[in-house]
């Protein structure tokens, strides 16, 4: 693993392995939706990154797969959603927005 950033005022890790990029957060009331009834373990703060997040959502969810939030634009750029695995972990799908 290889540490790339820290992103303090959100409490957040950017590492990559390989290819693949991913970050390590504590979860914060203040990210939005849903994070106000988080507590430590309940939702997974594990981060999927997609370049085409309408695309990955109409995918998985023509697999099955059950979004407990929907897309959203988060205030620093990025779309998100939220899907959770056949045990209930729910699990972090994002697109990153360049900023110009």
């Amino acid at each position: 693993m290889q540490f790339i950033k820290e992103y303090p005022e959100i409490k957040c890790l950017e590492m990559k392995l390989g290819d693949i990029t991913f970050y390590l957060e504590t979860p914060c009331p203040e990210w939005g939706q849903g994070w106000d009834k988080v507590k430590i373990g309940s939702r997974t703060p594990i981060i999927l990154q997609t370049s085409d997040i309408q695309a990955t959502v109409k995918e998985l969810k023509s697999k099955g797969v059950k979004f407990v939030e929907e897309i959203s634009q988060r205030p620093w750029g990025e779309y998100k959603a939220v899907f959770s695995d056949p045990d209930g972990n729910e699990i972090n799908l994002v697109q990153n927005v360049t900023i110009n």
